[in-house]
């Protein structure tokens, strides 16, 4: 996180982004990324569909809040459903962006307090 955050925050950021990378990446003996390879843009790519997949790769709730703050920040905004498309997710053509995004109030919550309204698409 802290590489993307670099990389975001200047586009001058970059390969001192990469270093940080590469760091993560030496624990693990993977090869090292290039100094000077990648544009800001190409490592946002780089560390969405590549680092961070594959560094969290059984940790799905950590992976899940990466795709939320993605969807919904300000830096190159990615939908989930494209994110998921693009790793094969089985059900990814029935994700729609919108509506997917949170969860439907139990109705059980909603007999209770009167004054809840109902999450967008339910």
């Amino acid at each position: 996180m802290q590489a993307e955050a670099m990389n975001e925050a200047s586009a001058t950021n970059t390969d001192a982004a990469i270093a940080i990378v590469n760091r993560v990446r030496s624990r693990s003996n993977a090869a090292d990324i290039a100094l000077g390879s990648m544009t800001q843009a190409q490592l946002r790519q780089q560390i969405r569909h590549h680092e961070r997949p594959v560094e969290l790769a059984m940790e799905y709730t950590i992976r899940t809040f990466d795709l939320y703050r993605w969807a919904n920040g300000t830096a190159a905004p990615e939908p989930i459903s494209t994110v998921m498309a693009a790793h094969s997710k089985p059900f990814a053509d029935n994700f729609v962006d919108g509506k997917h995004d949170v969860f439907p109030i139990p109705l059980e919550e909603m007999n209770k307090n009167e004054s809840l309204n109902q999450n967008d698409g339910y």
